[in-house]
Parts: C-alpha cells; sequence; structure tokens
C-alpha cells in the first residue's frame, strides 16, 4: 500500500450492504455521492443479501445515477463477516468503507476523513459519531460484558481501549488487515461482528480517531420492534455475546446472567414465553 500524502490519489472501497432494500431506497448509497471529491479514487460494492437479486435492467439504470459498482447477489444471506472478509480479500484499497443501507452520510464526509488520515497516518480505524435522534449511539463504551452510551460528544484521535462503534461508517486501513492478518470473526454472522472487531483492534492498537462530522442512523435495535421482529435479534445477540466473550469466562458468566434476565424482561413486556426458550437459533 502506498504511503499517504496530501494531494495524492486515495482509493477507498465502499461497501454497501442491501437487505429487502430497493437499490433506489438505500439512504447510504443516495448520500455517498456527495461525501467525496476528485481526490478520491472510490470503488463501490453493492452486496444483496436479499432473497432475490434485482435485475439486470434495474442495475443498469442504478448505474446511470450512480455511476459503476459491482453488483454481488447472495441469495442465502451470507453472514456479514464472510462479506466483509471476502471484499477485503479480493478488492485492492488504501482503506475500506463499511457501511449499511441507512445511514445518512454527510456532505464531504470522505474527503474530510481522507484529509485527517493524512495528518495521523499512524491511526488505522476513523469512526464517525452516530445519533439516532438526539442519543449518541456510536461510539460509546464498553465494559467487561455490557455497553454504555457516551453521553457527550467525543472528537479527534484518542485512545480506543473500552471503546466500541458499529461497522456502518468505519473507515479501516488496509494495513491494518495486512499488518495483523486480520479477519473478521465468522463465526459471528450479525450482532457483535462490529463489538468483537473493536475489542481486537484494541488489543492490536492504541489509538482511533472520531471524525468532526455526525451520521444520522435508525436501527432495528434502537426502535419498537413487535415480539416477532424481536426474537430473533435477541437469540442472535445472546449467542453473538457468548461467543465473542468464550475466552473470558467471568464476563462470559456475568453475560449469561444479564440475558436471562433480559429474557425473563421481554417475556413480561411482551407477553411472550419464546423468550425463556434458551436454545440457540
Amino acid at each position: 500500500m502506498k504511503n499517504l500524502e496530501e494531494g495524492s490519489t486515495i482509493k477507498i472501497v465502499a461497501l454497501i450492504v442491501l437487505y429487502k432494500t430497493n437499490i433506489f431506497d438505500s439512504k447510504s448509497l443516495k448520500t455517498l455521492l456527495n461525501s467525496y471529491g476528485n481526490n478520491i479514487d472510490v470503488e463501490l460494492v453493492l452486496w444483496d443479501n436479499s432473497p432475490l437479486p434485482v435485475t439486470q435492467a434495474l442495475i443498469d439504470r442504478a448505474k446511470k445515477i450512480f455511476g459503476e459498482f459491482k453488483y454481488i447477489s447472495t441469495p442465502e444471506n451470507k453472514p456479514l463477516s464472510q462479506i466483509y472478509n471476502k471484499v477485503i480479500q479480493d478488492f485492492d484499497f488504501d482503506y475500506i468503507f463499511l457501511l449499511d443501507q441507512d445511514s445518512i452520510i454527510p456532505a464531504n464526509y470522505l474527503s474530510n476523513t481522507v484529509h485527517s488520515a493524512v495528518q495521523v497516518p499512524e491511526v488505522m480505524l476513523f469512526l464517525p459519531l452516530v445519533k439516532n435522534g438526539f442519543t449518541i449511539v456510536s461510539p460509546g463504551s464498553f465494559y467487561g460484558f455490557k455497553g454504555k452510551h457516551w453521553k457527550k460528544e467525543r472528537r479527534g484521535k484518542m485512545p480506543v481501549k473500552n471503546i466500541v462503534a458499529i461497522t456502518s461508517g468505519m473507515l479501516i486501513a488496509k494495513k491494518y488487515f495486512i499488518k495483523y492478518l486480520y479477519k473478521f470473526d465468522e463465526r459471528l454472522n450479525l450482532y457483535a461482528i462490529d463489538t468483537k472487531f473493536m475489542l481486537d483492534y484494541a488489543c492490536n492498537e492504541e489509538h482511533v480517531f472520531v471524525t468532526e462530522q455526525t451520521f444520522s442512523h435508525d436501527s432495528a435495535l434502537w426502535s419498537n420492534p413487535s415480539a416477532d421482529e424481536l426474537l430473533p435479534r435477541f437469540k442472535n445477540m445472546r449467542s453473538a455475546y457468548a461467543i465473542m466473550l468464550s475466552n473470558h469466562p467471568f464476563f462470559s458468566m456475568l453475560t449469561k446472567a444479564h440475558t436471562i434476565y433480559l429474557s425473563f424482561k421481554y417475556a413480561v413486556k411482551y407477553r411472550d414465553m419464546r423468550f425463556l426458550r434458551f436454545k440457540s437459533v
């Protein structure tokens, strides 16, 4: 990978993962184009996990609006960890920009973040501040087995210990994956992929950079889902945290106790005994 210098062209792979969403309805895709200028070479990859791929006619129409992109369809709903690893392995880039389908990217975000990356080349991970309404949902703090929202905004270069973040909006240097031969944990398929990545990153590196701009983001985790919507997510998260903390027996024990508490809480809230079934999905 080349050394980054002010004025040089930076190669970024922007990966947007879609699921049961029309290409034209992706907030991430619609706002991506206004986030960078001529000094950045962006290769766009749309990875579609929907049960049915879009037609070639729709892809051609989308390319007239959004420019060239690589479209990959996996109707079997491939785990995010495997998608990330595949793209990192197969594509050439200086940085990879990970996105879900629902992030609203501020204007000039990539340009401004790349400028920061040039100023602090020793940092390999850049995160936006992400808000759902007025609540800071990412980054956050993580102690032992439990996360906590930040009450106040923090920006710039900072120690990464005890910091976690969602993957959507992460800008990660290719040299990080090369230096540590790092791969996302493929035992995880949806939840805790981001937390596990951040805990691993903190074991390898000392600093992270939180950018000056803020993402607006909506997630199922921060909405008020029905029991049928919440149940599979909760089961996935329960098993994911067991995997993530499997090398930490004490915190793993606390996590099991906490998830049992949540199981009873949701069973009472939704009047649904399915939350008390502890078999993995």
